[in-house]
């Protein structure tokens, strides 16, 4: 085949050609999401441990919608991508929240770390 047709080149156009570039500006964007998650918990948890702890949390909820699409039998779109990069806004939330109530627990207990761990989860659930 390459004899036959010398020089010959393909190229992606049309909607195909649009999801590669809005694929690409979609990783670029979610890593400066993730630096701007870090700054700003950063701040009110004085604390530059808290904020990885919820920046960590975030794969896990992609690496469940990527389980889902795959028992699903979906492929990924980039509506699927934007509905993973609102996903992970609901995940921080969610982390939040369980955090704030663990540091409740740890000022008012005397329980151990781990204690306050599973019962701030088990709250939250």
């Amino acid at each position: 085949m390459k004899n036959e047709s010398p020089g010959l080149q393909y190229s992606f156009q049309g909607s195909q050609a649009e999801m590669v570039d809005g694929l690409s500006s979609l990783k670029i964007s979610f890593v400066f999401a993730l630096l701007g998650i870090y700054a700003m918990l950063a701040i009110p948890f004085r604390s530059y441990v808290l904020p990885l702890i919820v920046i960590v949390s975030i794969p896990f909820g992609i690496i469940g919608a990527i389980f889902g699409h795959l028992m699903l039998g979906y492929e990924l779109s980039i509506l699927s991508m934007l509905g993973i990069v609102a996903l992970s806004g609901n995940v921080v939330n969610n982390v939040l929240v369980l955090i704030n109530y663990a540091n409740e627990l740890r000022i008012d207990s005397t329980q151990s770390p781990l204690q306050i761990i599973k019962t701030a989860s088990i709250q939250r659930l």
